[in-house]
């Protein structure tokens, strides 16, 4: 597949590419290298993405729904509005990711690293977040009603909606 004059592959070095509002729909991009690509506003639905370095990249308000992340790196990334609904995060590291408002509902999520995230507001609904790391993120007004959060870590400086008892949801608080 070819964007922009970009080779889209597995293993593509995309770092710093300008792709923002493109269609990369079933894009084939597994351990690609996409550091500070700016894909704000881009359809990348069923893409592939799996173990891809996405660090410092844009994708604030993609569609990325039913695609596969797992083990991608988010480290700092905004997902600010993005739709990832449906996607495979299992075990992906999103540290430090700016992800207000995204939609998460019904993505796996298990063993993911979100420490330090802000996911103030975002709907994790049906989301399955079973041994996430959730140390220090920021999950305030976030829409969680039927998030699986069993075994998930968080530690005091985890920001949760009021009247949220991560005890209750079978979350383990981390005390270092």
């Amino acid at each position: 597949m070819n964007v922009k004059g970009y080779l889209l592959q597995p293993r593509a070095k995309l770092n710093k590419a300008a792709l923002s509002g493109q269609t990369l729909d079933g894009a084939k991009l597994a351990s690609a290298i996409m550091t500070s690509i700016d894909l704000q506003e881009s359809s990348m639905k069923s893409v592939d993405l799996s173990g891809a370095d996405v660090s410092e990249g844009n994708l604030r308000g993609a569609y990325v729904a039913g695609s596969n992340l797992a083990a991608a790196r988010f480290t700092g990334a905004n997902l600010r509005d993005a739709n990832f609904y449906g996607v495979n995060l299992r075990r992906a590291i999103l540290l430090n990711a700016q992800m207000q408002n995204i939609n998460l509902q019904g993505a796996t999520l298990t063993d993911a690293n979100l420490q330090g995230a802000n996911l103030s507001g975002a709907n994790i609904d049906w989301a399955d977040m079973q041994g996430a790391n959730l140390k220090g993120a920021n999950l305030d007004h976030t829409i969680h009603e039927n998030a699986r959060l069993q075994g998930a870590r968080y530690d005091k400086k985890t920001v949760f909606p009021e009247e949220f008892d991560p005890a209750e949801r079978g979350m383990a608080l981390d005390p270092s």
